[in-house]
């Protein structure tokens, strides 16, 4: 459970993990680790899926999974102050109670945490509509065992701690973002959620090419349309559409289009119905029809809101062949095809079969867009396992020299990340040197 995940990141067996339940146990337990120089590695759910909580070197593994207490929800301001083992569907469930709902993240499932999946900038699928600063403050102990608070949790008598610019004037939560617990222990935070509404409504937009859903993705942000919008190929929405990928797959992919825009609308009645007459609108300028459902799939709309609703993720898309490995980047929406042309080509020189690939484009701006890559294999066949992993790090080499951007440093790439970043990766060693100046907070990470 501790030392390995799905990933291709080399497994470690921690000496020991302890779960504490409190914030004066997580201090204590620094402290020791700070006078023996025992490395520490903060552990929330383990949905990452990227080897983020694997140890690099072995040490003392600390599993917030005990602190997972909802502190309050507050209905007007539409925030929750949480615990970091508190999860997507924990949340989910109680922010429901209160007419609100959360905002879920695509890959992870509904066990993972929700303050971790913030802070490693994990995609949401409301991403294209809300932004991506949903962890407004957070308050968390330093490496060495120091209490510290970020905007108005600084205030650590303060009960309703929602300003994240609050005394300082900057948006300190930054420095914490895709750290992968290298710089403290954040033990809780404020979330933002949004209204539960009356009306859901899912349209499907088919496409033969990727490009093709350029222009309408451009003019859906243009205009604000939609509350969920996001692409897939016929691999990754089979996978989410498939009742039983292991036997579903290949018949439902072979029906599927090429690629689907999915657009999700939400609010009142009468406000989804503008939110559609403005989209028939858009596709009678532009050229494209849309549809309610997929020819071939029973109940494609209701499919689609559970999984935001409730994200299965990557626990049930790697059911396919038993493990999947996806790399995740940013990059601008014109640089696309191009990626799929030179993945495709590695993916043969591999002997992958390119049907096998999954691809999932999320707007983050008009012209820049979360994109992911997803490879499938079986973890107990030896041959293909290496075969896929050495495709997959020739994928990430190539992503790199054609200028995709890793905003989240994981283990396998980031030590080529820093290394085209060198004055930042600089500063953010001698920002560790301040926090954590005996490197206990887990070292290895982050290249250093």
């Amino acid at each position: 459970k501790y030392s390995k995940d799905q990933s291709f990141v080399p497994p470690t067996q921690p000496f020991c993990v302890v779960q504490p339940k409190n914030v004066e146990e997580i201090q204590r337990i620094l402290k020791i680790a700070n006078h023996y120089k025992i490395p520490v590695v903060p552990y929330s759910t383990g949905e990452n899926n990227q080897g983020a909580a694997i140890p690099t070197y072995p040490g003392i593994i600390i599993d917030l999974g005990k602190m997972n207490r909802i502190i309050f929800i507050d209905d007007l301001q539409r925030n929750a102050m949480i615990q970091p083992g508190v999860t997507f569907s924990q949340l989910q469930d109680e922010a429901k109670k209160h007419g609100l709902r959360v905002l879920t993240p695509l890959e992870l499932p509904a066990s993972a945490s929700v303050l971790v999946t913030y802070l490693e900038m994990v995609p949401l699928y409301a991403w294209p509509k809300h932004g991506t600063e949903t962890l407004l403050t957070m308050r968390l102990v330093l490496p060495t065992g120091e209490i510290m608070g970020t905007g108005q949790a600084a205030l650590l008598h303060e009960e309703k701690p929602y300003d994240p610019m609050y005394g300082v004037n900057c948006f300190l939560n930054r420095i914490f973002f895709a750290a992968q617990g290298t710089f403290g222990i954040v033990y809780e935070g404020v979330v933002k959620l949004k209204n539960l509404c009356e009306a859901n409504e899912v349209v499907f937009i088919s496409l033969e090419k990727v490009e093709d859903g350029f222009k309408i993705i451009k003019e859906l942000k243009f205009w604000n349309l939609g509350e969920e919008v996001f692409m897939m190929n016929n691999m990754d929405l089979a996978l989410m559409l498939a009742d039983n990928p292991s036997k579903d797959l290949p018949e439902l992919r072979n029906i599927l289009p090429k690629w689907t825009l999915i657009v999700v609308f939400r609010g009142t009645s009468e406000y989804v119905e503008v939110q559609e007459a403005d989209l028939k609108d858009l596709a009678s300028n532009l050229g494209f029809k849309f549809q309610k459902d997929l020819s071939g799939v029973k109940k494609a709309d209701e499919k689609v809101l559970a999984e935001i609703d409730y994200p299965k993720g990557w626990r049930k898309w790697s059911e396919y062949k038993g493990a999947r490995n996806t790399i995740p980047f940013i990059t601008l929406i014109k640089s696309v095809p191009s990626y799929n042309n030179e993945v495709y080509k590695l993916a043969e020189s591999h002997n992958y079969p390119k049907e096998d690939i999954g691809c999932t484009l999320l707007p983050a701006e008009v012209f820049r867009v979360h994109y992911q890559f997803s490879f499938h294999r079986n973890p107990n066949d030896s041959e293909e396992t290496e075969r896929v992993k050495s495709l997959y790090m020739q994928t990430v080499q190539k992503l790199f020299g054609m200028g995709a951007y890793f905003s989240r440093p994981y283990p396998l790439w980031a030590e080529i990340a820093y290394s085209r970043a060198k004055t930042y990766h600089m500063y953010l060693k001698k920002l560790k040197q301040i926090v954590d100046p005996n490197n206990i907070m887990n070292p290895g990470k982050l290249a250093f």
